[in-house]
């Protein structure tokens, strides 16, 4: 048998053919949900501090010296450029070491663990009074302790050789 027709004719035999065709049902993925644990219960600790910043930020608020606009274009910073700032200042140095030139070449540093006891300083400008240097070196001592808790080495606030 010999097909005799033209292609017209037969592209439109063809998409008949198509359109008469079923298609198939899609497939449908439906993963199942994502649960996230629970968090753990609220420490007595935890729920003391969450009010605490509350009550600062409201205090801030009510002065007018905290931002609720989130930025604004004087301080147009995004969570990477956060980020990407504190790894810079954090891991690198400025300058190579025993360099004395006015052009940087950061230069990445090596972490390493304190491995003998740290001796802390705290100094305050002139017009710091009195009181607020009692309570910010009460502070400081208090998250010196911490920090030797944690690491397991003596961490002191002194005023001697520092």
């Amino acid at each position: 048998m010999q097909w005799r027709g033209n292609r017209t004719g037969c592209a439109a035999l063809l998409l008949g053919a198509l359109a008469a065709c079923t298609t198939a049902p899609a497939l449908v993925f439906n993963p199942p949900p994502i649960v996230s644990p629970a968090p753990p219960p609220e420490t007595p600790a935890s729920a003391a501090l969450r009010a605490y910043y509350a009550q600062v930020q409201s205090a801030l608020l009510s002065q007018g010296l905290l931002r609720t606009d989130g930025g604004g274009e004087d301080a147009p910073f995004t969570d990477r450029n956060l980020t990407e700032n504190f790894l810079a200042v954090a891991l690198y140095e400025e300058y190579a070491r025993g360099q004395i030139t006015a052009t940087r070449s950061p230069t990445a540093i090596l972490l390493q663990r304190w491995t003998e006891a740290l001796r802390v300083q705290v100094r305050f400008g002139a017009s710091v009074p009195a009181a607020r240097q009692a309570s910010d070196r009460a502070r400081v001592a208090s998250y010196l302790a911490r920090l030797s808790a944690l690491t397991g080495l003596p961490v002191t606030l002194t005023e001697q050789n520092p």
